[in-house]
């Protein structure tokens, strides 16, 4: 049974452990209590928006924002030495600084994917941002696996470059 999991901004603990006033009381500005259905909530709403065309605004701390709603993927740090993606949570952009203005469309898709060569296999199960217009991938995120054993947390959020003539590349 998971006991934490780290967000972007904060720590948040399951709610059945929000009794022990030693896990708040750690950090109280910092550590938050959530529970298994708002994770279920964000993640459900996460499915119903894969294929669609959004607004981005952006992404910072482990979180997005599409279409005026942010998404905090949370990251289940396991034993640290193996982490994976716990599930995202939805919330409203008013802690967060994204851009007031949309600066790409993107098209949310999942990633399954699993890579064999030789005996190694990686995998990645997750989601990715694509812009529309160019297929430039802004963000990655999910669990990646080099191995069997070692699963690996990601949120990778990319820019677009710009060219030394000031578009982009």
């Amino acid at each position: 049974m998971t006991i934490k999991f780290n967000g972007g901004k904060c720590e948040y603990i399951s709610h059945h452990l929000a009794d022990h006033d030693d896990w708040i009381a750690k950090d109280p500005t910092n550590t938050k209590v959530v529970r298994d259905d708002e994770i279920h909530f964000g993640g459900n709403w996460m499915e119903t928006l894969v294929g669609i065309e959004l607004e981005f605004h952006g992404a910072e701390s482990q979180a997005f924002m599409v279409d005026g709603v942010v998404f905090e993927v949370l990251e289940d740090p396991d034993d640290g030495y193996r982490s994976h993606m716990a599930g995202v949570l939805a919330h409203s952009p008013k802690d967060y600084s994204f851009y007031e203005k949309p600066f790409a469309t993107v098209r949310i898709e999942k990633i399954d994917n699993e890579e064999r060569e030789g005996v190694s296999v990686e995998r990645m199960h997750g989601y990715k941002l694509i812009d529309t217009k160019d297929s430039h991938v802004w963000l990655t995120f999910g669990t990646q696996w080099y191995d069997d054993y070692y699963p690996m947390f990601r949120f990778q959020y990319t820019p677009k470059q710009e060219s030394p003539q000031g578009g982009e590349r």
